[in-house]
């Protein structure tokens, strides 16, 4: 098996996506911190002026939440292959 882990930042866990490594070859990846995401912009469609773009960053709160995208090649046949997604999100409520 091979494996691709992450973690947020200055967290001790993370994400991992595991996969059959004589059967799959590892295109790329790519880790998505969600503090850093723009709400605003997947939930209207719409990208505010840099300013106001700094003030709608994720939610209220700092949650170093972070997912986790891979995209898988067969090794059998190049052309097929699959995205695989995982997701790591936790929160502390008040």
């Amino acid at each position: 098996y091979s494996h691709t882990y992450t973690s947020g930042p200055q967290k001790l866990h993370g994400c991992m996506i595991m996969w059959k490594s004589e059967k799959f070859e590892k295109l790329s990846e790519q880790t998505i911190f969600y503090d850093e995401v723009d709400m605003n912009l997947i939930l209207n469609g719409n990208a505010p002026e840099a300013e106001e773009a700094l003030k709608r960053k994720a939610t209220t709160r700092v949650t170093k939440n972070i997912g986790l995208i891979l995209a898988l090649s067969r090794k059998d046949d190049a052309s097929k292959g699959c995205i695989v997604a995982t997701t790591h999100a936790f929160w502390h409520p008040m």
